[in-house]
């Protein structure tokens, strides 16, 4: 009986992928792949930029605080957490910005809600900039579109 084994072997060890059911399984079925959705279609992102961004690799909003920048693309990427207190899993969203400035990733629920009607009304690069929004012992990051 033959077994639907792939043998992928590197320099440093051996990993033998049964399946993509033996993939989910180690993965998570909640893995999430970035979405990107860029203005100008000739602009392009290399895979591993992506997902270094969707992994938390940039520049911090604070950086570009009330300073104008040119949104080229954005998108998301779902990602998993788990509860400290509870040891419950659970999901958020992690907002992703390529911009003329440096590409950012934001949780700020402000900043997907505009996202979103960008997706859903804009058709080109909209300039934008970043405020911040003291509520007591929490800040809150915006975007305006300008």
């Amino acid at each position: 009986m033959a077994r639907n084994t792939e043998v992928i072997k590197n320099e440093t060890n051996d990993l033998a992928v049964v399946n993509s059911d033996a993939l989910m399984e180690m993965f998570g079925e909640r893995t999430s792949a970035p979405a990107i959705l860029m203005f100008d279609e000739k602009k392009v992102m290399k895979p591993s930029e992506v997902i270094n961004l969707a992994a938390g690799e940039n520049i911090s909003i604070s950086e570009v605080l009330n300073m104008e920048l040119v949104l080229q693309g954005m998108g998301a990427v779902k990602l998993d957490y788990v509860d400290e207190e509870t040891g419950e899993f659970g999901t958020y969203i992690r907002y992703i910005m390529i911009t003329d400035k440096g590409n950012f990733t934001t949780t700020s629920t402000f900043i997907g809600r505009t996202l979103k009607m960008l997706y859903q009304t804009m058709t080109k690069s909209p300039t934008i900039m970043f405020k911040q929004k003291d509520t007591g012992d929490r800040r809150r990051f915006m975007m305006e579109i300008l």
